[in-house]
């Protein structure tokens, strides 16, 4: 083995240009591979750690092929408990209309992502604990837990059991447990939970838990492993015939496993707690590292083939001096597979540096050391050796078969097959390379497509996401900031354009036939339409003057 590395890196030293190419391509081409393998594997594995992955459900209800709404009533919570023996517990999960604000004595105020829950959110849901007891986090309505990276936000340590904040300036809550966040992907953001017993103190709406028409909360169930899940949920349809006051057969009521949410259709309208993958994204992905895989395949045959002549002559003295054609074989696949695992160890390295980068200024989650599990290393380097093996198995076996006079002779020419080979190699590779500057150029094009020239100076257009504060002073907001001499108008909406907004019905008349509509409400005065430059295709748009 020491004499194969020694005779590895005397041949590496011959040609060192041609090898440093050789090299640095395949280096870059592992690392940009590994990058795209971590991220689709990072989306994959979504919720992978979650212990009820297969017995937890999310309700939904079916409108059509194209999505699933996921909001329920506050009160269909307490009649499944009684109603439907297969579920052992039912979680409802709620956010914030407005922006929640956390502030510590220790620290400035922070914006939040906060989670109305239900004492059993701990029993479906796998977090680990930093500190605190879980199971007795919720016992007190002013109790919160948050995360590992909140609690150094709000006071620069994780030890903080039983300290306060205050949310919102108003309302003092005390922490009972922290949460490390999990290391795999999963569809849920937050970053503290506070109990739904502290909803009803926060926001104070008794409405929702008992009117059957509010439907305002995600509701999650846990149900035994030994019960068929249709009859689960032919019971939950039952549940809202029974008590619900819609004159509806509820057939799109449903419910989704919790490892198939993030690649789902759902829509998460307004709530923004909800991560949603694209599979068809991911599978994109995953063919563009394959082409540049084997563009990095390609030129290294290419790349090594120059060397064709040189390996020959070698080869020739070997034998002359009495290797055998095994020997030979193995010296060229040896060489080979050095330099791919070389390679793959770059990479890796590279893709640790890069990936941070990635993480913060284009907002792609990756599951940060992935690469340096035991499993990924053993599954890259495999990977490393089998291309290494196979794409120099040819040249290798050529080589040892080749007669010893014949390599050293000075006459000796490559056989018209090898060329055509490398020429078709040469045109594989440049195709490749096409296509993939293609599908880039127009991914970019896609990208930009809609958002250069929108019909208004976007970049002009400043959005204010309200906290609870000052959803009481937004006429004097309003006032005081168009009085100042930079700002041109201002327009109150009820959510920032660009998201799913709140879901309304109505049934109407259509050609004589009865028919339920549905639509997306949003809410805004007579300024937006002015600032988005909304022009209406006919009658008038509303004015703040006309009632």
């Amino acid at each position: 083995m020491k004499y194969l590395f020694r005779l590895s890196l005397r041949n590496l030293k011959k040609n060192p240009a041609i090898n440093f190419i050789n090299i640095l391509g395949l280096s870059l081409s592992m690392t940009v591979v590994i990058l795209l393998f971590s991220y689709c594997y990072h989306e994959l594995t979504t919720d992978r750690h979650q212990e009820n992955k297969n017995d937890g459900y999310l309700l939904i209800n079916s409108e059509g092929e194209h999505s699933f709404g996921i909001n329920m009533p506050g009160v269909l919570s307490y009649h499944l408990d009684s109603s439907v023996f297969e579920i052992v517990s039912t979680v409802r999960i709620a956010g914030f209309w407005e922006q929640p604000v956390l502030k510590s004595e220790k620290a400035a105020p922070q914006k939040s992502k906060i989670l109305f829950v239900d004492d059993d959110f701990f029993e479906l849901f796998t977090y680990a604990p930093v500190s605190g007891n879980l199971d007795m986090a919720f016992q007190d309505p002013k109790s919160m837990v948050i995360t590992e990276k909140l609690a150094v936000r709000l006071f620069g340590s994780t030890d903080v059991v039983g300290e306060t904040v205050m949310l919102n300036n108003e309302h003092p809550l005390f922490v009972t447990a922290i949460v490390r966040e999990p290391e795999n992907n999963t569809f849920l953001d937050f970053e503290a939970l506070i109990s739904m017993e502290g909803r009803k103190i926060i926001q104070p709406n008794q409405g929702e838990y008992s009117n059957w028409n509010w439907w305002n909360f995600n509701t999650f169930i846990l149900t035994d492993k030994d019960y068929d899940h249709q009859i689960i949920e032919e019971k939950i349809r039952k549940v809202f015939i029974d008590h619900s006051q819609r004159e509806s057969s509820f057939e799109g009521i449903g419910i989704l496993p919790i490892q198939e949410i993030y690649f789902s259709k759902i829509e998460s309208g307004w709530q923004d707690h909800f991560r949603i993958g694209n599979k068809k994204q991911v599978a994109v992905l995953a063919l563009v590292a394959f082409l540049i895989l084997l563009i990095a395949i390609i030129n290294f045959i290419n790349i090594s083939s120059s060397q064709y002549l040189d390996r020959l002559k070698q080869a020739g003295i070997q034998k002359i001096l009495g290797a055998s054609k095994f020997h030979i074989i193995r010296q060229v696949l040896f060489e080979s597979t050095m330099l791919f695992i070389f390679s793959a160890w770059t990479g890796i390295i590279f893709t640790e540096i890069i990936q941070i980068y990635l993480s913060q200024y284009l907002e792609i989650q990756l599951i940060s050391g992935i690469i340096f599990s035991p499993t990924i290393l053993f599954l890259i380097i495999s990977i490393s050796i089998i291309i290494g093996i196979l794409s120099s198995l040819p040249t290798a076996y050529l080589i040892g078969s080749s007669k010893s006079i014949d390599n050293l002779k000075s006459t000796f020419s490559v056989k018209a097959s090898k060329s055509t080979l490398r020429n078709i190699l040469v045109v594989a590779q440049f195709s490749i390379a096409i296509i993939l500057i293609g599908f880039t150029v127009l991914v970019q094009k896609q990208i930009h497509f809609g958002i250069i020239n929108l019909g208004y100076e976007k970049e002009n257009i400043v959005g204010i996401k309200f906290t609870h504060q000052l959803y009481g002073k937004s006429e004097v907001l309003k006032k005081d900031l168009k009085d100042q001499a930079f700002v041109n108008n201002v327009s109150m909406t009820q959510f920032f354009p660009g998201k799913d907004l709140s879901y309304w019905g109505l049934e109407t008349e259509i050609r004589g036939e009865k028919k339920q509509v549905y639509f997306n409400k949003f809410d805004a005065d007579q300024a937006f339409f002015d600032m988005l430059n909304i022009k209406s295709i006919n009658g008038r748009i509303f004015s703040d003057n006309l009632s």
